[in-house]
């Protein structure tokens, strides 16, 4: 289930860390705004999974999220 992005955060990054970010959005074809969802998801609802043991997937990802890894 997609849910509509309505809301925003603000943040200050290294000029240094905006470029790898944007370096690693292009490099999956992806706008910035749309790579750092992404990576917020994986990384949130990743952890989330783990504490509540539940399978969702990930907003803005092409799979489902796998996850953590170490178990």
């Amino acid at each position: 289930m997609n849910e509509k992005c309505t809301e925003e955060i603000k943040l200050r990054v290294s000029p240094r860390l905006l470029l790898a970010l944007s370096r690693l959005a292009n490099a999956e074809d992806r706008s910035l705004s749309e790579y750092l969802r992404m990576v917020a998801s994986l990384h949130c609802f990743g952890h989330a999974c783990r504490l509540d043991d539940c399978g969702g997937t990930c907003e803005g990802c092409n799979a489902p999220s796998q996850g953590p890894r170490n178990n």
